[in-house]
């Protein structure tokens, strides 16, 4: 496979994993919305705790195809890391700008449910407090989630 299709691979991975992060965003909305309510059930958290970790499974996978693509356009270029900077100068400008779209893209996903899952983590702190095993329990699969979305997108720069 030639450098152009492979950095197509690449963001065909990318505008995947804009779709479930999108998903992801759906559901920290919701997520926000059940525990600013007066009163939420647990089991309704849990449940969208649970499809925002089977969506991080997903984007674990994608991962993987997708540095797997990236170390071998690293390796045909000579790069020491796929990097947009390091990328600039041996991309066509519609590829670069569209890698460059692509992961600015998902930078603003991650950074949208990042900001939803802190005010989710105050309101869990807040509305459970002399309950704190289970706001510990709850906040911990947020912040985990959180943090593994984060490494993911993190990982192909």
């Amino acid at each position: 496979m030639n450098i152009k299709e492979l950095i197509e691979e690449i963001l065909r991975n990318f505008y995947k994993q804009q779709e479930l992060y999108r998903q992801m965003a759906d559901w920290s909305r919701q997520q926000l919305d059940l525990l600013e309510q007066e009163d939420w059930a647990g089991e309704s958290l849990n449940l969208l705790l649970e499809q925002r970790q089977g969506i991080i499974a997903e984007i674990d996978v994608l991962s993987k195809q997708n540095r797997q693509s990236q170390q071998q356009v690293t390796s045909s270029l000579d790069l020491d890391e796929f990097v947009l900077s390091s990328l600039e100068k041996n991309l066509e400008a519609p590829q670069y700008q569209a890698l460059q779209d692509a992961l600015n893209a998902l930078g603003n996903l991650l950074a949208e449910i990042s900001e939803m899952d802190r005010q989710s983590n105050n309101l869990i702190r807040k509305k459970l407090g002399d309950r704190k095993s289970v706001g510990r329990r709850d906040s911990r699969l947020v912040q985990k989630a959180y943090k593994e979305a984060m490494q993911q997108v993190k990982k192909p720069e």
